[in-house]
C-alpha cells in the first residue's frame, strides 16, 4: 500500500520540499540554456544522472510491484488524501527544451498519454513522441521530433494519435495526426519522420476537428467541434499505405427517436441561428464494455445526448444506443440540489461536460447544472451508471449521483468555456475514486461523497498540460514538474481492501452458488465493494478454459432461482418455504401480490445483468451444456438468461390476462399443476403456485391448446361458443408473446449473444416437439381455420364481417410468432445443410400460415404476412388476383435485392403466361438477363428492343439445337435469317445451307415416307447422312436416277471429306448395281453407257458444276474394287469408258 510517506517503515523519509525539487528541475534546465555549445550527447548524459539522483523508484509496490514507477525520496505536495510525486521517467532533452522556451506560451503546449506507456508533447507545428513507461530506469529515453502539417489554426495533442505497434513486433509505434481543418497525416514508423502520407478529410465541409480517439484495430475515430464523425483507416496493399477517410452515418430511421439535438451529432453543425446550440461539447471515448478482440464500442458526447456505437470492421458500423440525458439529469438535479415541488424542470440548465469508465466497466459522467431563477450557482456532479441497453428516458437510473457542494463557483455567459473546461480521470485501481482537473487544479473525491480532496497548481506557478492513467493511477504533466503520480494515502487505499476481512465463512463454504448469490445480495444492497471482493475471490482471473464452464452454469442457477424463487416474505409461503431447494441468503422478492412479485423478479434480473457487467463477469460468459431429446448441446448463456427475463415479462403479460379470462386461465393453470403433480397448500391459490415458477410459463401454452382440444371433443359447446373459446386462448397467446418479441426487438441488444459464438439460437417461443411451442401455435392456428373461417357448421362467419376479419387477424398474428421464430433461428445457422433443412420447414409453414388467408380473400393481411416473410408466390398470386399492376410493380422495386424479379418470371412461365410476361417494361434490365437462360423467348425480347441481330443470332442457336421438329427449325431458321436483313447484315453463312438441306428432306417421296414411318406434320430433323439412306433405299426405275442424283448431292452437306468421298463411291456403285451390263454393246459402248443410270447421274452431276471431278467423284479403281456385280470385268470396261468419254480422272 502507499503510504504518506512518513507513515510507513518501507518508505524511507521524504526527501526535499517541492520547494528544492522545483529548484532542482530549473537548475536543469539553466544548465541547458549555459551548455547550448556542448554536443548533445555529453548533455544527455549529465542530464540522465542529475535525473536519476532525484526520482528514484518507491519501496513499497505491494500494490503494482511490477508497473508503477514511483519516486520514493521526492515529494512535490501532499494534500490531506493524496500525494504528488515525480514519476520515474527521463524527460528527453527536445522535450525539456520545448516546455522551457519562451517561444511558445503555457496555452499553446499541450500533452497526451496512452496507457501503454507512449507521451507526445505538441507546440506549434512540432510533436515530440517519447515512451515515458520505461523498464531500464539507467537508459536514455529516445524522442522521435516529427513536423505537423500546416493549419492556420493552433494544433493540439487531443488530434493526435500514437499507435502501440508491439504486437506486431515492431518496437517504434506509427501516429495519425490530423490539423484542425482535417489534413490527416501519417506515419508508419515514427522513426521515419520523412517517411509519412497524407489526405485530406473531404466531407468535413469546414468544421473544425476536435479529437482524435485511438479504436484499434480499427484505426482512429476523427470528431469535430460540431459533433460529426469521421473514421479513419490506413489500408496496406502490396506494401502501399492509403489512408481512409469515412463518415459515420446512423442507419435510416434512426432520427426519428433523437432527441432535439442529436442531428448535429451526425450531419454537422446547425443553423446560424442557433449558434447557442452549436457550440457543443464533445467527446469520444472508446468503451470498456467488451474484451472480445473483434468488438469495439464507442460512446458519443455531445449537447445533452449519448451514443453509442459498435465499429463492426474498417468499413461499417452500426449504431447500438442512443441516450437523452436530459431530463434524468435534470430530475437527479432536483432530488440533489432544488426542491422538486417548487421547481420545474424546464427552469434548469444542464451540460453534459466529459464521460469516462471505471475500473469495472461503470460508465462515468462530469454534468454541470444551473437554475438561474435562484442563482448563479453553478453545481458540479458526477454520476455513474452501467453500460447497459437502450432504455427509454424515463427507465435510465444512476448508479450515484454526487454533487461537489464543497466546489460551486458563479456562472456568468462570458466565463461558461472557462467553468466547463473540465476533464475527468477515470479507471484507477481503486474504482471509488475519480479526479476532475482543469488547466490549475486537481479535483479528487469519492462517488458517493461530496468531500473534495484540492491540488492547486496556480500556488505553485505551474499548469497542467495533460494528464492519463498508468497503471492504474492518474498521471499529470505539468508545466514545471512534468510527469507526476497522484498517490492516495494509505489510509483511504485500505478502506477497499478491508472486505477481505468480511464473509470469510461464505468464501469457505463449497456452495459457489450460495456465496455468489451473497456478492449479488450485496450488490443489489449498494455494498459493491465487498461484492466485488467476493467475486474476485469466488472467480479469479480465468488461467484455464475449465474454469468459464463453472462460471457459466453458476450463473445460469443464480439466474433461475431469482425467477423461480419463493416470496418469503408472504406468510403463506412461510410454511413451505424449506422443500424448495434455493440458497436462502436473503429473499429479493418482498411483496405479496403476484404481479409485484413478478415486478420485483425483473427488476432482480435487470440487476443481475448490471451485476455480472460491473464485477467483470460479463465477458466471460460462454456456454452450457443442456440435454435434450436428440442429446447434449451447447447453448449459449447470454442467451439463457435472455430466455429467463423474457419469461418473466411473459409472466407479466399473463397476469394481466386474469381479469378478461379469469375462467380459461384457472382452468389451464390447475391443468399445469397436475402435470406437475404439484400439490397444493393450504393457504396457496393455484396462481401462487403457478407463478412462482416463472420459467416453466410454456407449460401453459401446452394447457390451453388440452383445455380446447376437450371443449373441441364435447358435445355440450355450441359452435359460437366454442369459437368464442378459439378467439379467446388465441388472444392470451398474441398478447403475451407479442410482449416478448417486442421486447426481445428492442432491447435483446442487452444480451449480445448472437454475437459470441456460432452455436444455433431457436427462441424458447418457437421451441420444437411434440408439445413445443411451435406445435402448439401451429395447432392452434389450425383450429381457427378449421373451426373458424373454413368450418362448415358456422355459415354465418361469411355474413359477419366484422368477426371474420378478427378471426383472420388472430390468425395473422399467430403466424407473425410462429415465422418470426423461424427467422431468429436461421439467422443463427451458419451450417448450409441444417440451414436448408429448416429454411424447407420454413417455407411450408409460410404457405401453411398464408394459403388460407388466400382462400378466405383476405388479400390485404395475406400481403402483410408474404411481404414481411418474403412469401413471393402469394404476393404474385394477390396481384394476379386484383389484376393489379400497381402494387406488382411496388414489389418489384422493394424486393429488387431478394430476387423477386426472377422469381415473378419463373412463376409467368411455369403459369404459361410469357406474353405477359415479354410485355412488361418495368424490369427490362432484369429480364434481358434472365431471358439469357431462356433462349427460346429471348429472341422474343430482343426482337421487342428493335435488338435485330443479336435475335438472329439467338434463332441460330435455337435452330442448331433443334432436334424434334423440322418444321420448327425451318420456321426459326428463316426468322433468323428474316432478322438479320432487318437489322441490315448479311444473314450468317449457315442459314442458307441448313434450309437446303430441309428443302431435300421435304422433297422425299411419299413411298419413303410410309417405308420409312415418317410423317410430314412431326417429322424430326434428319441428317444429310440419313436423308442419303433414305434416298438410295427406294427401288423404283422411274425415280431411281433423280433420287440417286439428290443422294450425290446431298454428300455436299457431309462436312467430313473421307466420309463424303465414301458415302459418293457407295451412292455411285449402287447405281451400277440397278443397271445390266452385261447385254451392252461392247463395239459401240459410249453408245451403249448413255443409257445406264451410272452415266446419266455423272454426267448430270458434272454439268451443274457442283463440284470438281478429280474432287469428288472417287478413281475408277475405287469404283471397281466395291462393285460387288456379275460380270465384273465386263462392267469395268464400260465404266472405263465412261470415265473416258467424260474426262474424269482415274
Amino acid at each position: 500500500m502507499y503510504g504518506s510517506g512518513s507513515g510507513s517503515g518501507r518508505r524511507g523519509a521524504v526527501g526535499r520540499t517541492p520547494y528544492d525539487t522545483s529548484l532542482s528541475f530549473r537548475s536543469q534546465l539553466n544548465q541547458l540554456a549555459t551548455n547550448r555549445s556542448q554536443s548533445n550527447q555529453s548533455f544527455d548524459q549529465s542530464m540522465n544522472k542529475s535525473y536519476l539522483k532525484s526520482y528514484n523508484v518507491l519501496g513499497d509496490t505491494s500494490l503494482n510491484s511490477s508497473a508503477h514507477q514511483l519516486s520514493q525520496s521526492v515529494l512535490i505536495s501532499q494534500t490531506a488524501y493524496h500525494t504528488l510525486k515525480p514519476y520515474v521517467s527521463l524527460l528527453p532533452v527536445l522535450v525539456i527544451e520545448a516546455i522551457s522556451s519562451d517561444v511558445f506560451s503555457l496555452g499553446s503546449l499541450s500533452v497526451k498519454m496512452s496507457p501503454q506507456g507512449w507521451a507526445w508533447l505538441v507546440c506549434g507545428r512540432r510533436l515530440f513522441v517519447w515512451k515515458y513507461k520505461q523498464t531500464d530506469l539507467g537508459r536514455s529515453c529516445c524522442c522521435y521530433e516529427l513536423q505537423l502539417p500546416p493549419s492556420d489554426l493552433s494544433h493540439k495533442a487531443d488530434l493526435v494519435c500514437v499507435l502501440d505497434n508491439s504486437q506486431k513486433s515492431q518496437a517504434v509505434p506509427s501516429t495519425i495526426a490530423v490539423t484542425p481543418e482535417g489534413i490527416v497525416r501519417f506515419w508508419p514508423n515514427i522513426a521515419y519522420e520523412g517517411h509519412s502520407i497524407e489526405t485530406i478529410a473531404s466531407d468535413l465541409q469546414g468544421q473544425e476537428c476536435a479529437s482524435l480517439t485511438d479504436i484499434q484495430p480499427f484505426g482512429c475515430i476523427l470528431g469535430t467541434t460540431t459533433s460529426s464523425l469521421v473514421h479513419i483507416t490506413v489500408n496496406n496493399i502490396e506494401g502501399q499505405n492509403t489512408i481512409v477517410c469515412r463518415t459515420l452515418k446512423a442507419p435510416q430511421g434512426v432520427l426519428a427517436g433523437f432527441g432535439r439535438r442529436v442531428t448535429s451529432l451526425l450531419f454537422g453543425s446547425m443553423p446560424a441561428t442557433q449558434s447557442s446550440e452549436t457550440k457543443q461539447l464533445f467527446k469520444v471515448v472508446r468503451s470498456n464494455s467488451s474484451n472480445v478482440s473483434d468488438e469495439v464500442y464507442i460512446w458519443v458526447l455531445s449537447s445533452v445526448s449519448a451514443q453509442k456505437w459498435l465499429i463492426i470492421d474498417e468499413h461499417s458500423e452500426r449504431l447500438i444506443e442512443d441516450m437523452d440525458l436530459e431530463r434524468p439529469v435534470k430530475d437527479a438535479f432536483l432530488d440533489k440540489v432544488w426542491n422538486r415541488e417548487t421547481t420545474h424542470p424546464n427552469q434548469l440548465k444542464i451540460w453534459l461536460i466529459d464521460i469516462g469508465f471505471t475500473k469495472t466497466n461503470e460508465m462515468v459522467l462530469l454534468v454541470a447544472g444551473l437554475n438561474v431563477d435562484v442563482s448563479n450557482q453553478l453545481y458540479y456532479a458526477v454520476l455513474t451508471f452501467s453500460d447497459l441497453q437502450a432504455r427509454p428516458e424515463a427507465n435510465i437510473s444512476f448508479n450515484s449521483f454526487t454533487v461537489l457542494r464543497n466546489h460551486t463557483v458563479c456562472y456568468t455567459e462570458e466565463d461558461e468555456e472557462q467553468l466547463l473546461n473540465l476533464h475527468l480521470l477515470s479507471g484507477t485501481i481503486n474504482s471509488q475514486m475519480v479526479y476532475i482537473y482543469n488547466t490549475s487544479q486537481v479535483l479528487c473525491l469519492k462517488f458517493g461523497s461530496d468531500e473534495i480532496d484540492l491540488i492547486d497548481f496556480n500556488s505553485r506557478d505551474d499548469g497542467i498540460l495533460g494528464a492519463g492513467i498508468c497503471d492504474g493511477f492518474p498521471l499529470l504533466f505539468t508545466h514545471k514538474d512534468a510527469l507526476i503520480s497522484i498517490i492516495p494515502h494509505k489510509q483511504d487505499i485500505s478502506d477497499i481492501m478491508d472486505v477481505q476481512t468480511i464473509d470469510e465463512d461464505i468464501l469457505q463454504t463449497d456452495d459457489k452458488l450460495k456465496a455468489f448469490k451473497k456478492a449479488f445480495v450485496l450488490f443489489s444492497k449498494g455494498d459493491r465493494a465487498r461484492s466485488q471482493y467476493l467475486v474476485r475471490e469466488l472467480f479469479p482471473t480465468i488461467t484455464a478454459a475449465v474454469d468459464s464452464e463453472k462460471i457459466d452454469d453458476i450463473v445460469v442457477s443464480l439466474s433461475a432461482n431469482l425467477c423461480d424463487e419463493i416470496p418469503h416474505s408472504d406468510p403463506r409461503w412461510a410454511e413451505s418455504a424449506g422443500t424448495h431447494n434455493t440458497p436462502n441468503i436473503a429473499s429479493l422478492t418482498a411483496s405479496v401480490i403476484i404481479a409485484n412479485q413478478i415486478e420485483e423478479k425483473l427488476n432482480n434480473h435487470r440487476m443481475l445483468i448490471e451485476f455480472l457487467k460491473t464485477c467483470g463477469l460479463w465477458e466471460r460468459l460462454s456456454t452450457v451444456t443442456q440435454s435434450t431429446a436428440k442429446g447434449s448441446t451447447a447453448v449459449q448463456t447470454k442467451m439463457i438468461l435472455s430466455e429467463h427475463i423474457e419469461k418473466l415479462i411473459a409472466c407479466l403479460a399473463l397476469r394481466r390476462l386474469h381479469n378478461d379470462y379469469n375462467n380459461i386461465l384457472e382452468t389451464a393453470i390447475k391443468i399445469v399443476l397436475l402435470q406437475r403433480n404439484v400439490t397444493l397448500q393450504t393457504r396457496l391459490t393455484p396462481q401462487d403456485m403457478f407463478y412462482r415458477q416463472t420459467t416453466r410459463i410454456e407449460e401453459l401454452i401446452t394447457a390451453l391448446i388440452e383445455y380446447e382440444t376437450q371443449q373441441i371433443d364435447t358435445n355440450a359447446v355450441s359452435s359460437r361458443d366454442l369459437l368464442n373459446c378459439l378467439l379467446s386462448v388465441s388472444n392470451i397467446f398474441i398478447t403475451v408473446l407479442q410482449e416478448v418479441c417486442h421486447f426481445r426487438q428492442t432491447q435483446g441488444s442487452l444480451y449480445e449473444w448472437s454475437a459470441l459464438s456460432k452455436c444455433e439460437y431457436n427462441p424458447w417461443t418457437s421451441s420444437v416437439g411434440l408439445n413445443g411451442m411451435r406445435a402448439s401455435l401451429l395447432k392452434q392456428f389450425d383450429f381457427l381455420v378449421n373451426y373458424g373461417i373454413e368450418s362448415t357448421n358456422l355459415t354465418a362467419i361469411d355474413e359477419d364481417i366484422q368477426l371474420k376479419g378478427a378471426i383472420c387477424q388472430k390468425m395473422v398474428d399467430l403466424s407473425d410468432i410462429i415465422l418470426d421464430g423461424f427467422v431468429c433461428q436461421m439467422r443463427s445457422i451458419d451450417n448450409r445443410d441444417r440451414y436448408q433443412a429448416i429454411e424447407r420447414n420454413f417455407e411450408s409453414c409460410r404457405s401453411k400460415c398464408i394459403e388460407p388467408l388466400l382462400r378466405a380473400k383476405q388479400y390485404d393481411r395475406a400481403a402483410a404476412l408474404a411481404e414481411k416473410y418474403d412469401h413471393f408466390d402469394a404476393l404474385i398470386q394477390i396481384c394476379e388476383q386484383l389484376n393489379d399492376s400497381e402494387r406488382l410493380r411496388r414489389y418489384i422495386a422493394d424486393f429488387a435485392n431478394k430476387g423477386f424479379t426472377e422469381y415473378l418470371f419463373k412463376w409467368y412461365l411455369k403459369e404459361g403466361k410469357q406474353g405477359k410476361m415479354l410485355t412488361m417494361s418495368a424490369s427490362l434490365n432484369t429480364l434481358t438477363n434472365f431471358l439469357e437462360n431462356h433462349q427460346q423467348l429471348n429472341w422474343l425480347h430482343q426482337i421487342h428492343l428493335d435488338q435485330f441481330m443479336p435475335a438472329s443470332n439467338t434463332l441460330n442457336i435455337l435452330a442448331n439445337q433443334e432436334h424434334n421438329h423440322l418444321s420448327r427449325k425451318k420456321t426459326l431458321l428463316s426468322l433468323s435469317k428474316l432478322s438479320a436483313l432487318a437489322a441490315g447484315h448479311s444473314p450468317p453463312s449457315d442459314i442458307d445451307s441448313q434450309l437446303e438441306l430441309i428443302l431435300y428432306q421435304e422433297s422425299l417421296s411419299p413411298e419413303i415416307m410410309v417405308k420409312s414411318n415418317l410423317d410430314f406434320n412431326s417429322m424430326p430433323v434428319l441428317s444429310a447422312q440419313k436423308l442419303i439412306q433414305l434416298y438410295m433405299s427406294e427401288t423404283n426405275p422411274e425415280s431411281d436416277a433423280i433420287n440417286l442424283k439428290r443422294a450425290l448431292d446431298l454428300t455436299e452437306f457431309i462436312a467430313d471429306t473421307n466420309e463424303s468421298r465414301e458415302m459418293v463411291t457407295n451412292i455411285l456403285c449402287t447405281a451400277i448395281s440397278r443397271d445390266s451390263w452385261e447385254h451392252l454393246d461392247s463395239d459401240k459402248p459410249l453408245e451403249a453407257v448413255k443409257n445406264t443410270l451410272f452415266y446419266q447421274i455423272i454426267e448430270q452431276y458434272l454439268i451443274e458444276g457442283n463440284v470438281s471431278d478429280d474432287v469428288k467423284l472417287p478413281p475408277f479403281n475405287d469404283i471397281v474394287r466395291c462393285l460387288k456385280v456379275e460380270h465384273k470385268e465386263r462392267t469395268s470396261f464400260f465404266i472405263q469408258a465412261v470415265y473416258e468419254h467424260l474426262n474424269i480422272s482415274h
